[in-house]
């Protein structure tokens, strides 16, 4: 069964040194293989001649797209598995889910973006830090 709609939720942390608080504001999705329907559309901008009976072979990944909703839910947007392809979205407001996979294995790493709020005499300003593996 696929990953139902939903948003996902800030990890918030404190630097045990600092006590800086510490809260991620970013999904950082990045997939491992490819899907057979990324695979086909790569091969439609070739002149690669198409096979209209082939279809995937049993080790391939079927199904398995990154899906995007509207707030009203009649409008999707998918992101389909590519080997390298980095998915970034930020947390709230942002609907989407994992849809079936068919077949095969879906691989991927999932992590966040760490913002640590800082404050100055100047106002407040905000530094990025990229952690892997949250």
């Amino acid at each position: 069964m696929g990953n139902a709609a939903h948003c996902d939720g800030a990890y918030t942390t404190e630097d045990k040194k600092t006590g800086d608080v510490l809260s991620t504001h970013y999904t950082v999705h990045l997939y491992l293989n490819d899907s057979w329907a990324e695979m086909e559309k790569e091969k439609e901008g070739t002149k690669e001649p198409a096979d209209a009976a082939a279809g995937p072979g049993p080790d391939d990944l079927v199904g398995g797209a990154t899906m995007f909703l509207s707030d009203d839910d009649n409008r999707r947007v998918d992101v389909d598995p590519k080997y390298g392809r980095v998915l970034i979205f930020q947390h709230e407001g942002l609907y989407h889910g994992g849809d079936d996979v068919v077949q095969g294995v879906k691989l991927t790493m999932r992590t966040g973006e760490l913002v640590i709020s800082l404050c100055s005499p100047y106002g407040f300003d905000e530094v990025m830090l990229t952690i892997a593996g949250l």
